[in-house]
């Protein structure tokens, strides 16, 4: 059996881990925050590599009860698209069916574009 001053030592130890876990998961939170706010495609990262990161993302930040709105979700994706999607975004905000978009959907125009590039691409060099 633990004496008294035993167990007072033990629960000032459990304090102090408690303290800790939380300042550690209050760290991480942030941590997942920021990238979110900051999330940016990397150099000659393709769309289905930045989506996994992206998803990836969003996961960590519900584990911490962090819930991103569809629109909030598809405002920030584009804003992390190389330069290259400009032109394509634009055209793509002009179509009245985005207000309705999931993210999955916003994706898929993003690969069907891609697709269409890249067949464009292997057309080209082949006719050269």
């Amino acid at each position: 059996m633990f004496d008294e001053m035993e167990n007072n030592e033990l629960v000032r130890i459990n304090e102090w881990f408690e303290e800790v876990w939380c300042l550690k998961y209050e760290d991480q939170k942030n941590i997942y925050v920021k990238r979110f706010e900051h999330f940016l495609c990397k150099k000659n990262e393709s769309l289905n590599q930045l989506k996994k990161r992206y998803d990836e993302l969003l996961d960590n930040l519900k584990e911490f009860q962090i819930r991103k709105s569809n629109v909030e979700q598809i405002s920030k994706f584009p804003e992390a698209l190389a330069l290259e999607w400009d032109e394509f975004l634009i055209e793509l905000k002009k179509d009245s069916r985005i207000s309705s978009f999931y993210l999955r959907e916003f994706v898929n125009e993003l690969q069907k574009h891609d697709c269409e590039i890249n067949k464009k691409k292997k057309d080209l060099i082949k006719r050269i």
